[in-house]
């Protein structure tokens, strides 16, 4: 665990915007983008299908035995599908963040007239 994806979390204010992520230069310490990685944490990602070649299929059944299992199958032509999941990292805090954000932003501006102790 490096951190890479916390780290590459950037905030860059120009004027009264403000700009919270992971920016499209972020690059973890060997390089690699961290935009799509971010992006793929954060939504999840679509199925991918790998087609499971005889070396895989061998190499599965070999586990289902070790593990006490008796293979079943396995004349046909089989897939693996993988997908992602959502594991957002930026949304909660957004979210919990907006909790309260009109009433904080309207003692701020009292405060900032006077109005308020």
């Amino acid at each position: 665990m490096r951190g890479d994806l916390r780290n590459s979390i950037t905030v860059f204010v120009h004027g009264d915007e403000a700009f919270i992520g992971v920016s499209r230069s972020a690059r973890s310490k060997d390089g690699a983008s961290m935009v799509d990685l971010a992006k793929l944490h954060e939504f999840g990602g679509p199925p991918v299908i790998i087609p499971m070649t005889p070396k895989m299929r061998r190499f599965l059944f070999a586990l289902l035995r070790q593990a006490g299992k008796e293979p079943t199958g396995g004349s046909g032509r089989g897939v693996i599908v993988v997908q992602v999941p959502a594991r957002p990292f930026l949304r909660p805090a957004f979210d919990k963040f907006r909790k309260g954000a009109s009433k904080r932003f309207l003692e701020r501006v009292a405060k900032e007239l006077g109005l308020a102790p």
